[in-house]
């Protein structure tokens, strides 16, 4: 299990800095050479787009356009954001 994990950080290192030129990687290229090969679950995949993303590269359908995908990503992220930004900042009393 631990050289999974390793050759799939490795996998994913190399997709990243091999997809970072372009700025962008298509879903179907980033689900056929990373989530399928590496049995990926949904949230797995969520989890290698949001890496993937924060390295600075959009996930687009097969048209340029941003991928459904990764939309939900970004959705979960901002629900996640104000989740956690909801309590009182330090020394603000409540009664």
């Amino acid at each position: 299990m631990a050289n999974e994990t390793k050759d799939y950080n490795k996998a994913v290192t190399a997709f990243i800095a091999e997809s970072k030129a372009k700025g962008q990687v298509v879903y179907d290229d980033l689900s056929n050479k990373l989530a399928t090969p590496y049995s990926l679950d949904a949230d797995g995949m969520d989890k290698l787009i949001q890496k993937v993303e924060d390295a600075g590269i959009s996930v687009v359908d097969e048209n340029g356009e941003p991928s459904v995908h990764s939309l939900k990503s970004n959705e979960k992220k901002a629900e996640q954001a104000k989740q956690e930004d909801l309590s009182a900042p330090t020394g603000v009393k409540i009664n």
